[in-house]
């Protein structure tokens, strides 16, 4: 049987398919947790490649097109920050 935590984050991949970006603020009060456990999630499904963490939630991972990847400066999901794509190290 799977855990109230794997049952979450099962929620928080369906939620991050259909939207492509998920905020801590957010999950926290759908699921009715602390925002301390979201971000433990999120940091649990980064490590397992399914997404990408960024200041303030998560966006659907791989966000970038296939060989480039994006490196968030600033606030992140506020809309404040400055995505910059890099090319892949050769």
């Amino acid at each position: 049987m799977n855990s109230i935590g794997e049952q979450r984050r099962s929620s928080i991949m369906d939620e991050l398919s259909r939207q492509r970006v998920v905020r801590v603020g957010d999950l926290s009060a759908q699921f009715e947790v602390s925002e301390v456990s979201i971000r433990r999630d999120l940091e649990r499904l980064e490590q397992l490649g399914m997404l990408k963490r960024v200041h303030g939630g998560a966006i659907a991972f791989p966000a970038d097109p296939p060989g480039w990847s994006t490196s968030v400066c600033g606030e992140g999901l506020s809309g404040q920050g400055t995505y910059r794509p890099r090319l892949p190290p050769n």
